[in-house]
């Protein structure tokens, strides 16, 4: 899902900070629009700095396998979206946008996000969550 928020996203002339574990996966992603910045999204210090210069995030992460333990879901998902949130809230960063699996095909279609979000830099970090 990332793959396509991240074209999408550079199609509108934004500017974006991938985020992931994955540097195989991240550094795929990067070409002239988009750079990528290896952390996990269960650290909060990761998330706090790929976060830094950014204007607006999308968060797109999340342990989203049918199986695994208990533990793992809550690390990623819950305390995953925590730390991203603290980490708007210490950068300044007035927007985020969290997408869920069912909501990601939704996202793909809709323009409104380049037209609607004026930003001064156009400046935008996804955080993506690969499993290894």
């Amino acid at each position: 899902m990332g793959k396509y928020v991240v074209d999408e996203l550079v199609q509108h002339g934004y500017r974006v900070r991938t985020f992931g574990r994955n540097s195989k996966v991240g550094r795929s992603l990067e070409n002239s629009s988009v750079s990528f910045f290896q952390g996990d999204l269960t650290k909060a210090d990761d998330v706090l700095e790929a976060c830094k210069g950014m204007d607006l995030v999308v968060h797109a992460g999340a342990l989203s396998t049918v199986w695994g333990p208990w533990e793992d879901f809550y690390q990623a998902n819950v305390l995953g979206t925590r730390y991203v949130l603290e980490a708007c809230r210490q950068t300044g960063i007035q927007r985020l946008v969290y997408v869920s699996s069912p909501a990601s095909m939704l996202l793909l279609r809709i323009s409104w996000l380049s037209k609607k979000v004026m930003l001064q830099r156009k400046t935008i970090s996804i955080t993506i969550s690969v499993a290894n």
